[in-house]
């Protein structure tokens, strides 16, 4: 019991910081040395104009530009090696040869042999030279390296790993662990290497408190653009949700693909609050010399609102489960099959197992998707879904005692209509998976659910 087998490899030194021995093939995180302090810069102008006595209106910019921003990444992320003659570094090469396969309607349950007719790409052939000859099949360096992505496909990134760790079916020129990290398969860390941009314009027309009433209505339209939203929560690998991957730079060494749509970005917003003392009663402009049981019943009752409407709240698509095209433990988001057409978006009603989803049809919506390659991210935040929608409203009766005593009566109202909207962090976003664009959450109102709820108050005043 107390003597460990003499198979098992000797525990690492102790001390700080850890050091991982080579060929551990660790997957751990840390924080990165180089981190400094977070900024943001804030621009804001505003104009206002007067009408009469009660109302105004008022135009806004706001921008808010951060930099330094705390993002993850990975620094062990596969080398995106270049071939000095050729001038093509790996992503685009692994790229090519992919994309020559499949052309050719080539796949990884096919004789090697089928591969025999595909063109050479320097790449591979300089890079790559012992894969000529392997898998038996009298193959070229470039055939060779097609068949190998297919066998592994769409696991693409495990292809480069065989190679560059156990020379499977063989080595890079460089020999082993040319591309990965010999100690780390994957080192994510948090780092301050990124930044947001945030513009929006502001429109507020307002009545002030008069002749019993007021009110505000505020719109914005605005976008905010990062190369990852929030993230300081969670742990080094935690940053994505059934919505999809969001604060992970997927790809080290191209960041700026990144640079897309916050989490948060909402295109419009417009709410409305107002209150409104009803004009009957002792005082008001009806019945103003009540008293007595008349005055108990028509006086000093009380109005008030607030409506809010938001556009969609982005998500993404997971490229698969099992789809590492890029990085060695995140898998991204899948892309589209023609840049810049999306699926239909509409929330729809007992869609995917009765129950709601953001697509107008959600099968037809996964034609509109395909799996990433090496060096790509996919998508991130162009799809949205539901945003907020709320009516809030409050009626209120003071009863008067005498003097400066009342007893006043409350009954508020949440989500009026009771209209639920579906969080798209709750959302199926595995396209290999049964149950596709299915929404398994809501917004939640006052009562941590979707529905109305209500509330009565009591209140003695003096």
């Amino acid at each position: 019991i107390n003597t460990m087998p003499s198979y098992l490899p000797a525990a690492p030194p102790g001390g700080f910081p850890a050091t991982p021995p080579y060929y551990s093939g660790q997957i751990t995180g840390s924080i990165d040395d180089g981190l400094v302090t977070p900024s943001a810069h804030m621009i804001n102008f505003a104009v206002s104009k007067q009408f009469g006595n009660d109302f105004s209106i008022e135009g806004a910019y706001v921008g808010r530009f951060g930099r330094d921003q705390i993002v993850r990444r990975d620094l062990a992320m596969p080398m995106d090696l270049v071939d000095p003659d050729s001038g093509q570094a790996y992503f685009s090469a692994a790229q090519q040869v992919i994309g020559v396969y499949q052309g050719a309607g080539l796949d990884g349950n096919m004789d090697p042999s089928a591969f025999a007719g595909l063109g050479a790409i320097p790449y591979w052939e300089n890079l790559f030279p012992d894969l000529a000859g392997s898998w038996g099949a009298g193959l070229t360096a470039t055939q060779a390296a097609a068949y190998t992505y297919a066998y592994f496909e769409p696991d693409y990134i495990t292809a480069l790993w065989a190679m560059d760790q156990f020379g499977f079916p063989a080595f890079s020129r460089f020999g082993e662990y040319a591309y990965f990290n010999p100690q780390y398969d994957s080192l994510g860390v948090i780092s301050s290497v990124g930044r947001s941009n945030y513009n929006a314009a502001q429109v507020t027309f307002r009545k002030r408190y008069a002749q019993g009433y007021q009110f505000d209505v505020n719109y914005t339209v605005g976008v905010s653009k990062d190369l990852a939203s929030g993230a300081e929560r969670g742990s080094q690998w935690g940053n994505f949700d059934p919505g999809g991957y969001r604060g992970f730079l997927v790809n080290t060494w191209d960041p700026d693909a990144n640079y897309r749509n916050s989490d948060y970005n909402l295109r419009h917003q417009i709410n409305f609050n107002g209150i409104w003392d009803l004009p009957f009663g002792s005082g008001r402009r009806y019945a103003s010399n009540a008293s007595g049981l008349k005055q108990g019943l028509l006086g000093d009752w009380a109005f008030s609102g607030l409506v809010r409407w938001t556009s969609g709240f982005p998500f993404n698509v997971i490229n698969c489960r099992s789809c590492w095209a890029t990085n060695w433990n995140l898998q991204g988001n899948a892309a589209l099959v023609d840049p810049g057409v999306l699926p239909a978006l509409a929330t729809t009603p007992n869609a995917v197992d009765d129950r709601p989803s953001p697509f107008e049809n959600p099968e037809a919506a996964l034609d509109k998707f395909r799996r990433v390659l090496p060096g790509e991210i996919g998508l991130r935040n162009e799809l949205t879904g539901d945003g907020f929608f709320t009516i809030d409203v409050s009626f209120s009766k003071a009863i008067r005692l005498g003097g400066s005593h009342r007893l006043r009566f409350r009954w508020d109202i949440f989500n009026l209509t009771n209209t639920p909207s579906y969080d798209v962090y709750y959302l199926n976003a595995f396209p290999d998976r049964s149950g596709f664009g299915r929404y398994d959450g809501s917004f939640a109102t006052c009562d941590a659910l979707a529905g109305r709820c209500m509330q009565f108050a009591l209140r003695y005043e003096f």
